[in-house]
């Protein structure tokens, strides 16, 4: 599946997003993100090292589809 809401400079069909796309794709602003790390909450991430996060395209969709609202699973 394409994400055609990404940056040229994401690969049409990423494994791993930094912060900012990530914020893109679940439209969240990148400091969200952090504060949600910070905090234990949000969706999962990998620690790449010290000061790189990424986040797993399949895991944010995982994540957003836990939080449906309203609609039949």
């Amino acid at each position: 599946m394409t994400v055609p809401f990404l940056p040229d400079s994401v690969p049409a069909d990423p494994y791993l997003l930094n912060t900012e796309q990530a914020g893109k794709f679940l439209a969240v602003s990148p400091e969200t993100l952090r504060t949600w790390r910070c905090r234990g909450r949000g969706p999962a991430f990998v620690v790449i090292s010290g000061r790189s996060v990424r986040y797993r395209v399949e895991d944010l969709k995982a994540w957003a589809d836990a939080r449906l609202v309203g609609a039949a699973k």
